[in-house]
């Protein structure tokens, strides 16, 4: 609040200016005169800061005017984790949004280094299926552990008077770990736990069994020292995942320490092809052989991508140099006819890969049955 002063330096009238933090427009109201008037600023809104100060001419009267900004009503917060010292890029769905008629969304910011836009609806039939407006967002964080908040200001109109939704983002910057192997191979890793202080701390993962920590039960992590905390990945699928790695205080029951790993698993190479006809409505048992090439006697794991139609006779084979075995299958019952790809991994002890054979199952009814 400030007075407004006349040209001949003396004190005419009182004014108050107030405004919320995303909005454009101050209304000036007078002590005796009640609201003068208001002014709008659709490149400079309001913003989350202390104080805004300026010089407005309402009525006639010019006025030196400083304003508190309110603290914004948010309508959305979320939360996303990032790689330290990455690029923060999303694009979020915009449901529930009113605009006006011709249909565009402003945004605005209040951090100067967030780049932020709204994609519209750009054809008919997109508008038919009330298709919502994406916000996209991209700003760049900075080092663990820290915390950037993000407020966005959303507006049906150039003069950015009044927000139709608020949307605050806080983007929390962790570790980010990389790790890629071959669909059916086990790979593993460490990661490097440092404390403030001695704790009893437990690690999870977001994504089990594909990404396990150990160990699993909760150990003394001591401060000043490296805390090695192993991680293990066996993917299911071919592609990418972004799996989370927390480290909790389980005495305070607070977090200590996040990781975001990125798996990725690649599409294995396949040294055998086999199609298979399996009876349908019941379980069939088959058998497929493998020769161990090496000049020692080594002990091989079966593992496969489909545990839920196929199981093994035995897990495990230990076969002596040049040695042939066949690998006895188990098939489930399959109700209907049709055909599915299965893969069977033989690993060696370590879970590396060795060979990695395709199994076509063809279900249909035999002859002899019909």
């Amino acid at each position: 609040m400030q007075s407004c002063v006349s040209d001949t330096g003396q004190a005419t009238s009182v004014v108050t200016a107030r405004g919320r933090a995303g909005s454009g427009k101050l209304w000036v109201h007078n002590a005796k005169k009640g609201r003068l008037g208001c002014t709008s600023n659709p490149q400079t809104p309001l913003l989350n800061t202390p104080m805004n100060y300026g010089r407005l001419c309402v009525c006639g009267l010019l006025c030196d005017v400083c304003c508190r900004a309110q603290p914004p009503l948010i309508d959305s917060s979320l939360r996303f984790l990032n790689g330290q010292n990455q690029l923060f890029q999303r694009e979020l769905r915009l449901s529930g949004v009113h605009h006006n008629n011709n249909g565009r969304l402003y945004v605005r910011s209040d951090a100067e280094q967030v780049a932020a836009y709204v994609t519209t609806p750009s054809s008919p039939a997109m508008e038919d299926n009330h298709e919502a407006p994406r916000l996209s967002v991209k700003c760049a964080s900075g080092p663990a552990p820290e915390v950037k908040r993000v407020c966005l200001f959303l507006y049906d109109s150039v003069f950015c008077a009044r927000p139709v939704q608020s949307w605050q983002l806080v983007i929390h910057a962790v570790e980010q770990v990389n790790l890629r192997t071959t669909l059916g191979q086990r790979l593993a890793s460490s990661l490097v736990l440092r404390v403030d202080k001695s704790r009893n701390v437990q690690c999870f993962s977001s994504h089990l069994p594909q990404l396990s920590v150990s160990p699993k039960a909760p150990f003394r992590a001591a401060q000043g020292v490296a805390n090695e905390v192993g991680v293990t990945f066996q993917p299911s699928f071919v592609g990418n995942e972004w799996v989370t790695v927390n480290a909790v205080d389980v005495d305070r029951r607070e977090l200590v320490r996040t990781w975001l790993v990125h798996a990725q698993a690649n599409t294995p190479v396949v040294s055998k092809a086999f199609e298979i006809s399996v009876a349908v409505g019941k379980p069939s048992n088959k058998r497929v052989s493998y020769t161990n090439d090496y000049p020692v006697t080594k002990v091989f794991y079966l593992e496969t991508d489909r545990p839920d139609l196929i199981h093994f006779k035995d897990k495990v084979m230990e076969l002596s140099p040049g040695e042939k075995q066949h690998i006895g299958l188990k098939f489930f019952a399959v109700a209907q006819p049709g055909m599915t790809e299965m893969l069977v991994f033989i690993n060696d002890a370590d879970g590396s890969n060795e060979a990695t054979f395709v199994i076509k199952a063809v279900y249909e009814k035999l002859e002899s049955e019909a």
